[in-house]
């Protein structure tokens, strides 16, 4: 579902997913100290419970271990079944919280609600999870789908410039193979939107 602006808080589809159900926001800390308490309070308003975890995870620390000491904090919060995680930030929190609800008790419920633009329009959109093992990148790795993804623009404003390029890596290349007005769109409108964090010409930006 998608969001933005005067619809910054999420949107009735996404809710409608957590309604009742007990939550596990799993979230980054600088994600956190950012959309933490902005997104748990939203939350917490739909959940029967919601408990919060910060993950200090990068790119070189999305290993096994990780997943594991992940797991462990999932298993002694005691999610069930009908449990959501909800996995807040970039796509390696995304990853790694995919890769446990795809374990846990066999599969449990994930919804994504992505703050990098990559995430955005790629990562927390599809179906792929996977963790680094022994040196190798991505080497382990599942398939399962989140439940529902939240889509905010508004969240981009806090990203650098370098952060949306590569955003705009994974668009052109959409474009090239099959979009030729998004191609042109990127073109004229890509550097101000870029310079501006999302924050000039919304609608474009949308």
């Amino acid at each position: 579902e998608f969001g933005g602006g005067d619809r910054s808080m999420l949107g009735p589809r996404f809710i409608a997913r957590i309604e009742g159900r007990r939550l596990l926001l799993c979230t980054t800390p600088t994600v956190g100290a950012l959309y933490g308490e902005r997104f748990g309070l939203s939350l917490r308003n739909h959940a029967a419970s919601l408990e919060s975890l910060t993950i200090d995870v990068d790119e070189a620390s999305k290993t096994i271990q990780t997943l594991a000491e992940l797991c462990e904090r999932i298993r002694a919060a005691g999610i069930g079944r009908r449990d959501i995680l909800v996995a807040l930030g970039g796509g390696v929190i995304g990853d790694v919280v995919r890769m446990a609800a795809s374990m846990v008790r066999r599969g449990v419920a994930h919804v994504c609600i992505p703050t990098t633009f990559v995430g955005q329009i790629d990562a927390a959109l599809g179906v792929k999870a996977a963790v680094n093992f022994n040196g190798s990148k991505s080497f382990l790795g599942a398939f399962h789908a989140p439940e529902a993804v939240w889509i905010d623009p508004d969240l981009l404003a806090t990203l650098p410039a370098d952060r949306l390029r590569d955003g705009f890596a994974e668009a052109l290349k959409v474009a090239i193979v099959r979009d030729a007005d998004l191609f042109a769109t990127i073109e004229r409108h890509g550097p101000s939107l870029i310079a501006s964090g999302f924050g000039d010409d919304q609608p474009m930006g949308e």
